[in-house]
């Protein structure tokens, strides 16, 4: 085994993942704050077995580590890194990690990495002269990512429609990532897809792959017919009046992160039934999202010198 030590703190099944892979790459993997109880086997089912050290506390954790990796999101309130009593190991009982701490008790020189930090966690590092590390930011995990979110959606229409797929109205909002892979699986499915977006480019790339294509302005002031809406825009693009031209029986799968596609006052007076669906590949296939997180991550610590 080398005599790297890191340290993998909080988070869920996809943590758990990663560090069964840092693991298995012979590096020493100090874990605090994870679903062990109800994860571990499932997680050796399919990455095979680790050889992970679970620490009583976070402080043991990071005593020594080269680099501490953080969940996605890194913190939900600002204040503590994401982790609940329901994820800690049944011996502890507290399960709670404050970022005043966690910069206290970071090895000097050690980067952490952290998926969507804050602004309070990203001010706080700049203080303390911590090296802060985004990795949700990278692109190759935004791409890898776009294949358990396409899955994931459709498996949520799937099971709300009433109505197969095949021969079905299905309108996808925003060709990025995300929206070009979810277009083609739902045209492989035999569904009519419309999707709309700003640029020509993607309008007419969304043509040759036998879609339809509308700008999305004009969507919003004439919006077409649909059984379902998928969207993939971080921004208030909907109305009460642009949903007001919908079918009331129209499901909306809210893909993008927030804001979403439309603000909280629309969302109470809109008429169709809607699921936010945001971050997927984490609750539908956390063994490939912990593994797309390895891939990138130990790259990242290659990068910085702390691994060979």
């Amino acid at each position: 085994m080398s005599n790297t030590k890191l340290c993998v703190l909080g988070g869920d099944m996809r943590q758990l993942t990663l560090a069964c892979y840092l693991s298995q790459k012979g590096y020493e993997t100090a874990l605090w704050g994870l679903p062990y109880t109800d994860s571990t086997d499932t997680v050796s089912a399919y990455c095979g077995d680790c050889s992970c050290v679970r620490c009583a506390d976070p402080e043991s954790a990071l005593r020594g580590s080269r680099a501490a990796i953080l969940p996605l999101p890194a913190t939900t309130d600002g204040v503590r890194v994401s982790c609940n009593s329901a994820n800690a190991d049944s011996n502890n009982s507290c399960c709670e990690l404050r970022l005043t701490r966690l910069m206290e008790w970071l090895p000097k020189g050690a980067p952490l990495l952290a998926g969507m930090p804050s602004d309070v966690m990203r001010a706080m590092a700049r203080d303390e002269n911590v090296k802060l590390i985004d990795y949700y930011n990278l692109e190759e995990i935004q791409i890898k990512n776009a294949v358990p979110t396409v899955e994931g959606a459709i498996a949520i229409a799937m099971k709300e429609l009433p109505i197969t797929l095949l021969g079905s109205e299905c309108t996808v909002l925003g060709y990025g990532r995300i929206g070009k892979r979810l277009a083609y699986a739902l045209h492989a499915l035999g569904a009519n897809v419309t999707v709309c977006a700003r640029s020509e480019k993607d309008l007419s790339s969304a043509r040759i792959a036998g879609c339809k294509a509308l700008r999305l302005s004009d969507y919003q002031m004439c919006p077409c017919v649909a059984d379902i809406l998928f969207n993939t825009v971080p921004t208030n693009i909907l109305t009460i009046d642009t949903l007001d031209k919908m079918p009331p029986k129209m499901l909306i799968i809210e893909l993008a992160s927030a804001p979403g596609c439309m603000d909280a006052r629309t969302q109470k007076q809109c008429k169709q039934k809607i699921i936010r669906a945001a971050s997927l590949p984490g609750k539908i296939s956390p063994i490939t999202a912990g593994k797309i997180l390895f891939e990138s991550i130990e790259q990242i610590l290659v990068q910085e010198g702390v691994l060979p």
